[in-house]
């Protein structure tokens, strides 16, 4: 069977860090949500797109 070696790298890193809080997944959510809040108070660009109308989808297709 074929495996690719990105995915198999990327369930190595996965063991790795699940490794560090001994694989309690509580604990490796705590991790990520902090992560994910201390990312958020970087200032970044917010784009809102305009809405596409569905009767152009209709006539594109």
């Amino acid at each position: 069977m074929w495996t690719d070696p990105i995915i198999e790298e990327l369930h190595a890193r996965r063991r790795e860090h699940a490794a560090c809080f001994d694989f309690d997944a509580h604990q490796i959510f705590l991790e990520l949500k902090r992560l994910d809040e201390s990312a958020s108070v970087v200032e970044a660009e917010i784009v809102t797109l305009p809405a596409k109308r569905l009767d152009a989808f209709k006539r594109a297709t």
